[in-house]
């Protein structure tokens, strides 16, 4: 039944994002992360901002 679950993530925070690539059996091969949230710094003005991407 399990493999029968489709995972879809959406607007994750940029702690959740770090925490999939640490422990990735977090979302599991039915998992998906469709958008997220990560500090963005323009290179121009040198302002920190989180992105959705």
């Amino acid at each position: 039944m399990r493999d029968k679950i489709q995972l879809v993530l959406r607007e994750c925070s940029a702690v959740v994002v770090e925490q999939f690539a640490l422990i990735p059996q977090l979302i599991r091969k039915n998992g998906t992360v469709e958008s997220f949230f990560a500090r963005y710094q323009s290179v121009s003005c040198f302002q920190e901002e989180l992105r959705r991407f």
